[in-house]
C-alpha cells in the first residue's frame, strides 16, 4: 500500500508544497506575519487530523495506538502562545474530517501528517536564518529531533508495509490522503486571501 500511496498522492503533494507558506522558510524571507499564518494553518490541519484519529483510536492496532494524540496541535498552540500571544479562545475553529471511520482512512490521513514531518525537519534546518523571526526564541512544532522524526516515519511504514491490504483498503487509504492534502491546500489558499 505504501508505494501506492506515494504514487497515487504525488500531483497533490506537490501542489500542496508549492501552495505553503513553508517555502519562504526554506529561502528565509518569510515575515513575522506569513509565519504566524504558516502555524495557524497547521493548527487547523493538524488538530482537526488528530481529532479525528483519537476519535476513531478503537479501530487502531497496537503499533499505531501512539499516533493518536495531540502532539503536534499541542506544539503549534504553544507556538503561537508564546510568539504572538494568541490564547485557546482565540484560535481558529476546527473543521472535522470528513472520512469514513476505517482504518484504512485513518492510515491515509496519518500517511500525509506523519510524512508532512519530514519536510519540518528541512523547516527546522532553515528557521534560524530567517531573520524576520530572529524574535522567536524557541521553536516547539518545528523542533523535533530528527532522529525521532525517522525513526516514527520508519514505525509507521513498516506497520504498512508488513500488513495485507486488499485493493479496496489500499484505495480507501489513498483517498484519505488525498483528501488530507485537500484540506492543507484548500487552508493554504484561505489563508494566502488574508495576508
Amino acid at each position: 500500500m505504501l508505494q501506492e500511496l506515494r504514487a497515487a498522492t504525488k500531483p497533490i503533494h506537490d501542489k500542496a508544497e508549492t501552495l505553503s507558506l513553508a517555502s519562504k522558510i526554506i529561502d528565509h524571507t518569510i515575515t513575522k506575519e506569513e509565519y504566524k499564518q504558516l502555524l495557524l494553518q497547521h493548527f487547523k490541519i493538524y488538530s482537526a487530523v488528530e481529532i479525528f484519529v483519537i476519535k476513531n483510536k478503537a479501530l487502531l492496532p497496537n503499533p499505531i495506538c501512539t499516533y493518536a494524540g495531540k502532539l503536534k496541535s499541542s506544539k503549534l498552540k504553544q507556538d503561537l502562545k508564546e510568539n504572538y500571544g494568541i490564547c485557546e479562545s482565540d484560535l481558529p475553529q476546527i473543521t472535522p474530517i470528513q472520512l469514513p471511520a476505517t482504518l484504512p482512512s485513518i492510515l491515509g490521513a496519518l500517511y500525509v501528517i506523519e510524512g508532512s514531518m519530514l519536510g519540518g525537519l528541512l523547516i527546522k534546518k532553515n528557521l534560524q536564518e530567517c531573520v524576520q523571526l530572529n524574535f522567536i526564541t524557541e521553536h516547539y512544532f518545528f523542533n523535533d529531533h530528527p532522529k525521532d522524526v525517522i525513526s516514527k516515519w520508519k514505525s509507521f511504514c513498516t506497520y504498512i508495509e508488513s500488513t495485507s491490504f486488499s485493493k479496496e483498503e489500499t484505495a480507501m487509504a489513498t483517498y484519505a490522503a488525498e483528501e488530507t492534502f485537500t484540506i492543507f491546500i484548500n487552508n493554504y489558499i484561505s489563508s494566502q486571501n488574508k495576508l
